[in-house]
């Protein structure tokens, strides 16, 4: 399951492109008059719409007319600029997703409108080139594309992204950027490439975004990350039945340090440098790339015991299966001997450990465990 990193949102499994629809301005169709008494008259063919809308002012004489009933807004000129009884067009948009942008000054100075309310302060713009602005709006938790070639003293409408875990990620010149409620996560991720996708690593929080197609996606199409459900440094995924890779931290890992054994429906591999083990849970099972948490299973000194049904069990010493043990209960614990190098073990854990669970194996010194051996092998 997918979720967001630090909400129990719910997600899809499978991202999706974001919407960028264009909004169309149309200039040929409102004509505002001015009148005598400081009023005016707007005027869709011969029809007066005046009534219809409110006015609020902006800056320098500017007005904005909303039309609530067709979500229209309407970017109303300076009055002291217009000659009575003249018609002059007027530039409008309709809101199809909710929120207006009038800019002044080169987007200096920017008013944000939603439902003919300023939201401006619970707004956050970042310019991404000349020509396209993304903003974060706290009013509703969404991120909104703006084009704004030549829309100085214009008004252009924001296009929505429908991101449901609050996530957006895209490409640029050999760069990528990913945010999460408007905060830059980017910088604190290692990327993997896997095929024609991404794994970003985040540092700080341990987990996990799937950045799909990433390879053939194009730059600045923005794109909906997937979130693991998971907090791991290690995660892993199979192509297929007999093959697996391992990613770590962001990096992935040389197989040269590993070694894999089969333990039931699980596969385990060993870390031959830090003699760590790891599990990979119902490898037989689970569906091909798909991505997985890599868990760690505690040992001691490259040991650990794995319990079977019928009192069964198999020991692995340094990612190996032992191939001809024999064991003999002595109290509440488990002697184990391994005949090929008679070593002996021992286990307090066995007999409260329930089947196809692992369980805790220590080694025991040599030069004391002669009469241990002579025990077991006497049964």
């Amino acid at each position: 399951m997918i979720s967001n990193p630090f909400h129990n949102n719910k997600n899809k499994n499978t991202p999706q492109n974001i919407s960028t629809k264009n909004k169309v301005q149309d200039k040929a169709l409102y004509k505002i008059f001015q009148e005598p008494g400081n009023s005016f008259r707007l005027q869709i063919g011969t029809k007066d719409i005046s009534e219809q809308v409110i006015i609020n002012d902006l800056r320098d004489g500017y007005q904005l007319a909303w039309e609530e009933s067709n979500n229209r807004y309407f970017l109303l000129p300076p009055k002291d600029k217009m000659e009575y009884n003249k018609a002059i067009d007027t530039e409008w948009v309709e809101a199809d997703d909710g929120i207006v942008l009038i800019s002044f000054d080169g987007f200096k100075d920017l008013f944000i409108i939603k439902d003919n309310e300023d939201i401006s302060a619970e707004c956050n713009v970042r310019e991404i080139n000349d020509e396209l602005m993304m903003m974060w709006s706290n009013a509703d938790d969404s991120y909104y594309i703006i084009r704004m070639t030549d829309v100085d003293k214009k008004i252009v409408a924001a296009e929505q992204n429908e991101s449901q875990n609050h996530t957006i990620w895209y490409k640029d010149e050999d760069a990528y950027y990913i945010y999460w409620e408007d905060q830059p996560l980017a910088p604190e991720t290692k990327l993997a490439i896997v095929d024609d996708n991404a794994l970003a690593y985040h540092e700080g929080s341990r987990k996990w975004l799937f950045l799909e197609a990433y390879q053939s996606t194009n730059d600045l199409d923005f794109r909906e990350a997937q979130i693991f459900d998971f907090e791991a440094t290690h995660i892993w995924s199979k192509p297929n039945e007999l093959q697996y890779y391992l990613i770590a931290e962001g990096e992935f890992i040389d197989y040269a340090e590993w070694e894999a054994q089969p333990v039931y429906e699980h596969l385990v591999i060993f870390n031959k440098k830090t003699k760590s083990y790891f599990l990979m849970r119902d490898f037989g099972k689970v569906a091909e790339n798909t991505f997985f948490k890599l868990e760690e299973i505690p040992s001691n000194d490259g040991l650990i015991g794995f319990k079977l049904p019928n009192k069964g069990f198999m020991v692995l010493d340094g990612g190996i299966g032992l191939a001809n043990i024999k064991a003999r209960k002595y109290e509440e614990m488990i002697i184990i001997l391994d005949e090929e190098s008679s070593r002996i073990f021992i286990s307090n854990a066995y007999y409260q450990s329930n089947e196809y669970e692992f369980f805790a194996i220590h080694p025991t010194d040599p030069e004391q465990s002669a009469d241990m051996v002579e025990f077991v092998r006497s049964v």
